[in-house]
């Protein structure tokens, strides 16, 4: 399946997050699929090949840390955005690790949809 770099994965725990995004997101022309949790999201790329995944850090099934593991393994050209409100946990700085991790931008919660879509625009050139 040929990837657009129109197609943004977006994957959160937060309903209301997801929906925000998802409307931001379609407002400036990008194709935009939804996942509850990484797990989701991995069973939704056999069908959706992203160019770019925006990702929560912290969420059930498997966290933002494995997600971004993950889809390196299946895209490694994906851009990857993570995003969080738990910025610190058990010490560590939450977004930085992401980036260890091969998330190519952060962002932290609360956001505006300017905030994503400015970090998004600039990976996607």
């Amino acid at each position: 399946m040929e990837v657009s770099n129109k197609n943004i994965l977006v994957i959160d725990d937060n309903p209301v997050v997801l929906e925000i995004l998802k409307d931001c997101l379609n407002k400036e022309g990008y194709t935009v699929k939804t996942a509850d949790d990484g797990l989701e999201a991995v069973n939704l790329v056999e069908d959706f090949v992203p160019a770019g995944i925006i990702t929560d850090i912290v969420m059930p099934n498997m966290e933002g840390l494995e997600t971004i593991t993950k889809m390196r393994q299946l895209f490694p050209e994906v851009k990857i955005i993570a995003i969080t409100g738990k910025i610190y946990s058990s010490g560590f700085d939450n977004l930085e690790t992401a980036k260890v991790f091969g998330a190519d931008a952060t962002v932290r919660k609360p956001f505006s949809c300017k905030d994503v879509i400015d970090e998004l625009d600039k990976l996607l050139i």
